[in-house]
């Protein structure tokens, strides 16, 4: 599965005594042997969380542009890992930032995220890198800001 591209560049790093984990969507295309390769990345990962060593993490995930797949059952594949790890999210994950550029797309993820899968933790959207910072590391920003709730789709 190693000549399979990736459809995210993965980073984990350490920020000010917090654990961010930081997926890169690439902007190709989303087949279902990507979408494969990415799911057992992300299982490998969620391994690697459950050890007690690791105690709260930030997932971020950056999604410029977004081009639609042509079999939409790949994200209900993807949702399933989370599904799956229910115990490591609830336990260690303390939110999830997902970082878009343009309407458009916050409207696609929206609907594709409505469609198949309800947030476990608080999930902020972003539209810059600073943005991103602010959600991550300012308690009082995540506190007055709207995290994304199952609420807000129904007019999508």
């Amino acid at each position: 599965m190693d000549s399979v591209a990736d459809l995210f560049d993965f980073e984990s790093y350490l920020e000010k005594n917090k654990i961010i984990y930081k997926f890169t969507y690439k902007k190709i295309e989303i087949t279902e042997l990507r979408m494969l390769k990415t799911i057992h990345k992300m299982s490998q990962m969620f391994k690697t969380l459950k050890s007690p060593k690791i105690k709260n993490i930030t997932f971020l995930f950056i999604v410029q542009e977004f081009i639609i797949p042509t079999n939409f059952s790949v994200f209900k594949s993807w949702s399933q890992v989370f599904y799956d790890n229910f115990d490591v999210i609830t336990e260690k994950l303390d939110f999830t930032v997902v970082q878009v550029d343009n309407n458009n797309i916050i409207n696609t993820f929206l609907w594709l995220f409505k469609k198949y899968y309800i947030p476990i933790k608080p999930l902020y959207i972003s539209t810059s890198d600073t943005i991103n910072q602010q959600y991550i590391h300012d308690v009082e920003y995540r506190k007055n800001n709207t995290q994304f709730e199952m609420s807000n789709m129904k007019q999508l």
